[in-house]
């Protein structure tokens, strides 16, 4: 996979993508849906949908922060908090939906927006979903990827235009929540033109259902 990390002096820019989760990795985030059950005291049976802040309120032990953990992650965590409260309990976590996990895709392509992000979606894919590359003004040679991890922003830019063209080269495969910007041709610095331009570019409904900050 050939990324490289924009070449400038903005400091508060990591070059670096964090790696993006594993496909086969689910990682529960707000709106998903949950069922615990409980195999000797089904009183405490349960269904919850995760908050926005994260958290899911369960009897007896109130407030438990979910969103970040995988399923058996949770399963663990419950067993330990209920272990103070029960003698021995059995805890099942069961994931019946997930929420629609979303990227943006920006810049110039047909449709920018929200789209719905499937596991394992390559970058090449997103652009397709968005309706693909303006032909006249897209630089595919400098398509952008933000991602926020841990409070911080990330961005690096990726070569696309033998993928798009000739189906040749390595996927780049995203994570939820990524930013994907299609910098117009004859940009000389495509990560200045990022900077200067994302908060115009994404609309601030699409950035708080992202779940992100970006500072103006």
């Amino acid at each position: 996979m050939v990324i490289v990390g924009c070449s400038s002096n903005l400091p508060r820019y990591t070059t670096t993508l964090p790696a993006p989760p594993p496909r086969d990795v689910v990682r529960l985030a707000p709106g998903d849906e949950l069922e615990i059950k409980f195999q000797a005291v089904p009183e405490l049976d349960d269904k919850q949908v995760i908050r926005p802040d994260g958290r899911i309120s369960l009897q007896m032990v109130d407030e438990v922060m979910a969103a970040g953990l995988t399923p058996a992650e949770l399963d663990q965590k419950l067993t330990e908090l209920y272990a103070e409260k029960l003698r021995e309990p059995v805890i099942t976590v069961i994931v019946r939906t997930l929420a629609n996990q979303k990227i943006y895709v920006g810049g110039e392509v047909k449709t920018p927006g929200l789209i719905d992000m499937e596991p394992g979606m390559t970058i090449l894919e997103a652009l397709i979903a968005a309706g693909g590359p303006l032909k006249e003004s897209g630089d595919l040679t400098n398509v952008v990827i933000v991602r926020h991890k841990d409070g911080k922003r990330y961005m690096a830019s990726v070569n696309l235009e033998e993928q798009f063209t000739a189906g040749s080269g390595e996927a780049v495969t995203l994570a939820p929540k990524d930013m994907v910007l299609v910098p117009q041709t004859g940009i000389d610095r495509a990560n200045i033109w990022i900077d200067k331009h994302i908060n115009r570019m994404i609309p601030r409904g699409d950035l708080a259902y992202l779940g992100v900050a970006v500072s103006q």
